[in-house]
C-alpha cells in the first residue's frame, strides 16, 4: 500500500494509519539481537552527487574564514573540518541561497545566537553533525535541579497540556523518553546529503529569529498544485507563493525550545541531543504536527494524530519532503489489524530491491520497523508472537552482500546507544519493515493500478 494524499477528504483517513511508531523504552532496542549476527563497521556515507566539488580555499576570504573557524574549536573538531575540506564538503554550496558549509559555520561564529545558545557549542555541533553525520541523537537527557522548576513552570503555564497541579507539572517531565526518531533520521539525511542546506537551515535557526525559510517545488508535495496547497494549508505552515510553481515556506520551532536547548548547552552529556539538535528536530516535529509540537514534554496534538507523542507515516512523509524538497512516497509494507501483523503488502524480495534501487541512486531511505512481543527479552507468552508492541525510525544508508549470500544493510539509528553505523541483515530487518520513503518511480513497482492514478506526498 503506498500512503497517497488526494484532497482533503483524506483527513478522515488519516486517523486510522498506524502511527509511524515511535521507540518505546518497554522494547529494549530488540536490534542488538540482529547486531551481534555481524560486526559493527565504521562507515561514512559520501555524496556522490556534489558536482564541482572544491577541495581547496582559493579566495583570501574563504582562508581567513577557515583559519578563524579552526582557531575557535577543539582538536577533534578541526580534524573533521579538514576532513570535510579535502572531501568538498565545507565548500559546496548546494544551499537554497547559494552559501557554504565554510559561509554558514562562519556566520554561525560570528553572529550573534539566539538567547541562551553559545556561538563555539552551535560551530562545534555543526562541524561534528556535517563531518560525522552518525553523531546525531534523539535522546532527551535528564533534567538538572537548576532546571526543573523552569520545566514545571513551563508545563503549568501551557495550556494545551492536561496538568491540574504541580505534582502532575513534575510527573510530565520524568523518565521521557523521545519519540523524534523520524525528524533525527531526516535530520541525518540533509546534513550527510546536503550539508550545504542543513548548515544554512542550522544558522539561520539557532539565530535570534529562530526561524528559516524554505523553497520548495509545490510538485514535490503533489503533482495537482491545489493539492499542494492545501497540504500546506492543513499543516498550518506560512507560505509565501513564488513564480515557477514554487513556494517560499516558514519554518520554526516551538515556542519552548530554547529552554530544552539552553539546559543541553550545559548539561549535554553522553548520547544526549546536543542544543543543534535540540533545535532542528523541534522545528521538524513543530512542522509536521500543525505546529502544535512541545520539546519540554516531547509531546504533540494536530488533527492528523490522536496519538501524543511521535509522529504518523503521513506526517513523516510531508516533512521529509518539505526539508528535502524532493517527491517521496511512503510505502507501506505490512497489513495490520488491531496492533497485529496479518500479513505484506509484498514479497521481501521486492521490498529489498526497492530500497537496494533507492541507495543506486546516493539516496538515504527512513524506514519505520515494528516491534513484535517475542522481541522483547522476556515475551508474554500469553500474547501473540505477531503482536506489535511498538516500533522506531532508521535510515538505511547503504548495503552489503554476507559471505552467504545475504544482504546486509548499513543503517543509522539515533537512539541505539552507539554512534556509529551498524548493520541488519535482511532476514531480521525486512519482516519487521512496516514503510519506507521512496522515489515515485521506485514506490509506484508495487502499487495497486488504482493507486497510481493518485497523487504521492
Amino acid at each position: 500500500m503506498v500512503m497517497c494524499v488526494n484532497g482533503v477528504n483524506r483527513i478522515s483517513e488519516l486517523s486510522q494509519v498506524p502511527n509511524s511508531l515511535p521507540s518505546v523504552s518497554s522494547v529494549q532496542n530488540p536490534q542488538t539481537q540482529a547486531r551481534k549476527q555481524l560486526d559493527i563497521v565504521p562507515f561514512r556515507a559520501t555524496d556522490k552527487a556534489i558536482v564541482n566539488v572544491r577541495t581547496n580555499l582559493s579566495t583570501d576570504d574563504e582562508i581567513n574564514k577557515y583559519n578563524e573557524i579552526n582557531m575557535m574549536v577543539g582538536k577533534k573538531h578541526q580534524k573533521l573540518l579538514r576532513q570535510m575540506l579535502k572531501s568538498g564538503v565545507l565548500l559546496n554550496n548546494a544551499s537554497d541561497n547559494q552559501t557554504s558549509v565554510l559561509d554558514n559555520l562562519y556566520s554561525i561564529m560570528k553572529t550573534p545566537r539566539a538567547e541562551g545558545l553559545e556561538n563555539k557549542n552551535i560551530l562545534e555541533s555543526t562541524i561534528l553533525t556535517i563531518g560525522y553525520p552518525f553523531s546525531v541523537n534523539q535522546k532527551l537527557g535528564d533534567i538538572p535541579n537548576s532546571y526543573k522548576a523552569k520545566f514545571i513552570n513551563a508545563v503549568m503555564n501551557d495550556k494545551t497540556l492536561d496538568v491540574n497541579s504541580f505534582k502532575d507539572a513534575s510527573a510530565k517531565i520524568e523518565d521521557l523518553h523521545s519519540s523524534t526518531c523520524p525528524v533525527a533520521c531526516i535530520e541525518f539525511s540533509l546534513a550527510s546529503k546536503q550539508p550545504a542546506e542543513f548548515a544554512r537551515m542550522v544558522n539561520d535557526l539557532t539565530s535570534p529569529q529562530l526561524q528559516t525559510e524554505k523553497v520548495i517545488n509545490l510538485k514535490n508535495l503533489c503533482k495537482d498544485l491545489n493539492d499542494a496547497k492545501w497540504l500546506l494549508d492543513a499543516f498550518k505552515v506560512p507560505y509565501e507563493l513564488l513564480e515557477n510553481d514554487k513556494a517560499r515556506l516558514t519554518l520554526k520551532p516551538d515556542k519552548d525550545v530554547l529552554l530544552r536547548a539552553s539546559m543541553q548547552t550545559k548539561y549535554q552529556d553522553g548520547l544526549e541531543r546536543n542544543a543543534m539538535d535540540v533545535i532542528v528536530q523541534s522545528t521538524f516535529m513543530n512542522v509536521a504536527t500543525q505546529q502544535t509540537y512541545n520539546s519540554v514534554v516531547d509531546e504533540r496534538g494536530g488533527e492528523f494524530s490522536s496519538d501524543s507523542t511521535g509522529l504518523i507515516e503521513f506526517e513523516k512523509t510531508f516533512i521529509e519532503s518539505v526539508v528535502q524538497d524532493k517527491s517521496t512516497t511512503s510505502m507501506i509494507y505490512q497489513k495490520i489489524e488491531n496492533m497485529q501483523l496479518k500479513g505484506y503488502e509484498c514479497d521481501f524480495k521486492t521490498a529489498e530491491q526497492q530500497i537496494i534501487d533507492t541507495l543506486k541512486r546516493n539516496q538515504n531511505v527512513i524506514i519505520g520497523i515494528t516491534y513484535f512481543e517475542n522481541d522483547s527479552p522476556n515475551p508474554d507468552k500469553s500474547v501473540p508472537p505477531n503482536t506489535i508492541v511498538g516500533g522506531h525510525e532508521i535510515t538505511v544508508v547503504g548495503y552489503r552482500v554476507a559471505k552467504n549470500g545475504e544482504t546486509v544493510f548499513i543503517c543509522q539509528d539515533s537512539d541505539d546507544n552507539v554512534n556509529m553505523p551498524v548493520m541488519y541483515p535482511a532476514s531480521w530487518l525486512l519482516p519487521r519493515l512496516h514503510h519506507a520513503g521512496l522515489p515515485d518511480d521506485i514506490a509506484e513497482r508495487t502499487m495497486p493500478p488504482e493507486e497510481k492514478t493518485q497523487e504521492s506526498v
